[in-house]
């Protein structure tokens, strides 16, 4: 008996984490589509809410995956306990996706207030506590029409959701009629404008600051201008690398040093383990060397006063590509 007790708990273990997100805890893509049609058979009525997260990927570049993936999970918190009357199916869809489906008999009018409900939630939870800058979310639904199963429902919930998106990014100069080419061109400087600005330097990828790095350096053989590349690295008091954990921990804390320091144009990335490195466009070598003090500076502020942490920074001009200064 207690063998086969033992057998059925590990059988229900593995259903939960076959059809849970392993973040969030909510239901993943397949089980949710899988829960919503079995629903939808037996009653073909019901309503589905899509959202997602207003410029995720800014959050993921900011302040680290780890930030990003604590904030998906607080959404997962916040969805989950939102509607405890209406018990909805709750699922993550996608990595900043998700879903909410209402069983039952629902109308326009439901679908207008659930979704003004899970928006107005939702813009009170903090992208990082203290930051005093909030999440800003993307949020759209359809009720049910006969014929509905989960993929036609999602669809129509989704078309809302990207028209919604298009209505609140309108052209920065007066509304003039558009069409053929001209309408193209707005809608891509639409998409390729930054939608929500984050505080701070822009941090990338190495991949991304390589591509920048390079297209800078070509216009820079053309404008002779200033631009210099400044690598900050973290040791401890013997010039070594200090444990991971430590390193982790100041390597966050020197990200956040880095991009408040900076302005809002200069573009860094996380080179190494222990490294960053800075393109602060319109910098001479001197400058460069102050914006590394300034970093210095901030930094050692908020190390504890027992640490031996030390940085280190070395500056290259990108006009006259030499032996890079050190200190």
């Amino acid at each position: 008996m207690d063998r086969v007790r033992s057998l059925e708990r590990e059988n229900a273990r593995l259903l939960q984490l076959a059809q849970h997100d392993y973040l969030t805890g909510l239901y993943n893509r397949g089980a949710t589509q899988e829960k919503v049609e079995q629903l939808l058979r037996q009653t073909g009525d019901g309503a589905l809410l899509v959202l997602d997260v207003d410029g995720f990927k800014q959050v993921n570049d900011q302040y680290g995956h780890l930030a990003g993936d604590r904030l998906l999970q607080q959404i997962g918190q916040v969805l989950g306990l939102l509607f405890l009357v209406e018990e909805p199916v709750v699922g993550r869809v996608g990595g900043d996706e998700f879903v909410l489906y209402f069983p039952g008999k629902k109308g326009p009018d439901f679908v207008s207030s659930a979704v003004r409900r899970v928006r107005d939630r939702l813009a009170a939870v903090p992208i990082q506590p203290d930051s005093g800058i909030y999440l800003s979310v993307s949020v759209a639904g359809s009720a049910a029409q006969p014929g509905d199963d989960y993929l036609t429902l999602f669809d129509r919930a989704d078309q809302q959701l990207l028209r919604r998106k298009r209505r609140r990014s309108p052209p920065s100069g007066p509304l003039v009629p558009v069409q053929g080419l001209d309408a193209d061109i707005h809608k891509v400087r639409q998409d390729l404008r930054e939608q929500k600005r984050l505080p701070g330097a822009y941090c990338q990828d190495y991949q991304t600051f390589q591509s920048i790095y390079r297209f800078v350096e070509r216009g820079l053989q053309r404008t002779h201008r200033h631009c210099c590349i400044l690598l900050i690295t973290l040791t401890n008091g013997q010039g070594d690398l200090a444990p991971l954990p430590r390193r982790q921990r100041e390597m966050d804390l020197l990200q956040e040093t880095v991009s408040l320091s900076l302005r809002a144009g200069d573009v860094f990335t996380r080179y190494s383990s222990c490294q960053f490195l800075i393109m602060a466009i319109g910098a001479s070598s001197e400058d460069a060397g102050h914006i590394a003090a300034r970093i210095q500076k901030e930094f050692y502020q908020k190390v504890p006063a027992s640490s031996d942490t030390k940085l280190q920074h070395a500056v290259c001009s990108l006009v006259d590509i030499g032996e890079p200064a050190r200190s």
